[in-house]
């Protein structure tokens, strides 16, 4: 695909859903940033027509007692979307026909590290002053995660 310039802004971000359990002493007992653990789940629409690209994220947050025999608990599970109006977006993403899509890999990962980086403030926001609000949502690299969590498209449905 040949270098074209890109131009975009997010349209709307909302939160779809959100659950906390505040964890007892028995969880959190010698619990340290390496307990605790993320994992990121991420599902995409596309609507040329409209230019629009949707981004819909869950991030959940396991937390993993050593002195309790590796007791695991959910402590936290947040759903968000992110919209982003993408000028002319039918020249940077191709629909094919089983409903999988083509895109540029950088404009994507782009789109991703956005909304990553929302989500996390949103988190931030909505668990102040909870046990939690310690443990920040990792800082990831939007290619990193899109190579390991687009088992629905796979790595060569992406362009580079």
């Amino acid at each position: 695909m040949e270098n074209k310039k890109v131009s975009f802004r997010i349209h709307q971000i909302r939160e779809i859903s959100f659950s906390y359990f505040e964890p007892n002493e028995e969880i959190t007992r010698g619990v340290t940033v390496e307990n605790v653990k993320y994992s990121f789940d991420s599902s995409f629409k596309v609507n040329t027509k409209k230019n629009l690209f949707e981004i819909e994220l869950q991030v959940v947050c396991l937390v993993e007692n050593p002195q309790v025999n590796g007791k695991v608990a959910e402590v936290m599970a947040y759903r968000t979307q992110n919209d982003f109006v993408v000028e002319n977006l039918s020249e940077f993403v191709t629909i094919k026909e089983d409903k999988k899509f083509k895109m540029n890999n950088t404009l994507l990962a782009t789109l991703v590290g956005i909304a990553v980086s929302t989500t996390r403030g949103m988190i931030i926001s909505r668990t102040r002053g909870s046990w939690i609000n310690q443990f920040y949502v990792p800082v990831i690299n939007p290619k990193d995660f899109l190579e390991q969590s687009l088992g629905s498209l796979g790595k060569n449905e992406l362009e580079s």
